[in-house]
């Protein structure tokens, strides 16, 4: 069950997703020990569980496991967010769509197709088009 993370502001813009078995929240939000500045929601029906961040920086402080575990949950954001930040900056459309196929296949299946031309930087109208043209140069 996809879940996503995006700002409203007339106009939604989707920021990341997570799959099943992903440990989500914000970051910054974590480590600043503030409110959220985005919204996380789910795609799908799920289970979630929930606790206070000041449980989980207790827990930190007193197993290593735990420790590991947030830095392992650190790195793979920084990790994920630097090269989805080099892909918008540094990519057209198509080579971003294509990255998107090589690296997040899931979410072609599995995310609404507005979500994903948000998440790519792009009008859902110009994402169909680029569909529909990587389409006709993959069956070639």
């Amino acid at each position: 069950m996809p879940k996503w993370f995006f700002y409203a502001s007339g106009k939604e813009w989707n920021k990341a997703f997570f799959h099943e078995g992903r440990l989500i929240g914000s970051l910054s939000s974590f480590l600043r020990c503030q409110p959220c500045s985005y919204t996380i929601a789910a795609l799908e029906p799920c289970y979630l569980a929930a606790f206070p961040v000041s449980i989980f920086q207790a827990g930190c402080n007193a197993n290593a496991q735990l420790q590991q575990l947030l830095n392992r949950y650190v790195q793979d954001i920084m990790l994920r967010n630097e090269q989805r930040e080099a892909v918008l900056l540094t990519c057209d459309s198509e080579a971003r769509y294509m990255w998107l196929l090589e690296h997040q296949q899931w979410l072609v299946t599995r995310v609404p197709q507005y979500h994903l031309a948000s998440y790519l930087g792009m009008e859902p109208a110009s994402l169909s088009r680029l569909k529909r043209r990587v389409g006709a140069l993959i069956q070639r």
